[in-house]
């Protein structure tokens, strides 16, 4: 599971397990805490310690600083609960001739009983920063929201009625955690309401928002995949077909209409495939999620760029950044040569 530099320094050594939690639950970030005693003892010190044979655990945080207490070397670890049965990794840790291992210990994890509207995720607190609604199509509506959590499993959040959901950003300082995420909800939804789970007071909270929808649309041709334009391969897939079809059946028929359809359908669906155009944005222009005036920004580009241009929507063009990901920019952040 990786491998940790503790300051310790030691003739002998003895460690142990402290303040295991009594229960916990699929998804839960806990710390443990591991005293060892180590006569003369100095900061400068080192002892590596490595982690064996866990059990559905995640080593989610191993960062804190080390503490002498009593004569004790006291380190807290943070795991994640990512399934049941659940144990302690073993912890072998050695200082000069010195070699120890201290014996994981099983953790009694249970199944949450959760409500319908729960999003997956365990939390000591979690709030909405941000908040922006859209129409998507005349049935559905856009959200995309800033999450932020404290000790919580965000990478897990789900909403179950969703039509579509994706995580577009995760960043971590712990034990905060915030994560940028869209969903495609029904649009009969008029407030956006979801629960999580609290271990310390082991109840399911309530979190609710009303979804206000802007004037604006966003079609499905603005495609808010991160990763592709799937408009335009279906054209593709679509005219190349039909093309060679309709090909195949001129040349059987001896139909030069047909042949002539066909070649213009099959043009078409290579025009297609030629690579999309670079454009140059300007250093300082904001990168926004939505072709809206009000659409969150996630990005700023630092100095002059050039990026693929994939689409135009609404005064704005879309682009693919260097890491795949896709944003737009005002027409006016474009360089004019």
């Amino acid at each position: 599971m990786g491998l940790l530099f503790f300051h310790l320094h030691a003739a002998t050594s003895l460690a142990k397990w402290d303040k295991i939690p009594d229960s916990l639950f699929i998804g839960e970030i806990f710390p443990v805490t591991i005293k060892f005693f180590i006569p003369g003892l100095t900061a400068e010190d080192q002892i590596p310690i490595t982690f064996e044979n866990g059990l559905n655990l995640q080593v989610r945080y191993a960062g804190e600083p080390l503490q002498i207490v009593d004569g004790y070397a006291v380190k807290k670890i943070f795991f994640k609960v990512t399934g049941m049965p659940a144990k302690l990794p073993d912890i072998l840790f050695s200082f000069e001739e010195i070699q120890q291992r201290l014996t994981g210990l099983p953790l009694q994890v249970k199944q949450l009983n959760a409500p319908e509207n729960f999003c997956q995720v365990l939390a000591k607190r979690l709030e909405i920063k941000e908040f922006d609604s859209v129409q998507y199509d005349s049935t559905s509506n856009l959200v995309l929201m800033r999450i932020v959590g404290l000790y919580a499993n965000l990478e897990d959040f789900k909403l179950p009625f969703a039509k579509l959901q994706k995580i577009k950003e995760t960043n971590e300082s712990f034990p905060v955690t915030d994560i940028l995420y869209y969903a495609i909800l029904p649009s009969h939804f008029s407030q956006l309401r979801f629960s999580y789970f609290d271990p310390d007071t082991r109840e399911f909270k309530l979190v609710s928002i009303p979804i206000i929808v802007k004037d604006e649309i966003v079609s499905t041709q603005s495609d808010i995949n991160p990763t592709e334009d799937k408009s335009r391969y279906t054209k593709i897939g679509i005219f190349a077909f039909l093309g060679i079809l309709f090909l195949l059946y001129g040349i059987w028929k001896r139909g030069y209409l047909w042949i002539f359809i066909a070649v213009i359908m099959l043009g078409y669906a290579g025009y297609l495939l030629i690579p999309a155009k670079k454009v140059c944005v300007k250093k300082g222009s904001k990168i926004y999620i939505l072709p809206t005036k009000q659409s969150t920004i996630f990005k700023i580009n630092r100095k002059q760029n050039s990026f693929f241009k994939l689409n135009e929507a609404n005064g704005y063009i879309k682009i693919m950044l260097p890491d795949k990901k896709i944003g737009w920019v005002r027409k006016d952040d474009i360089c004019k040569n």
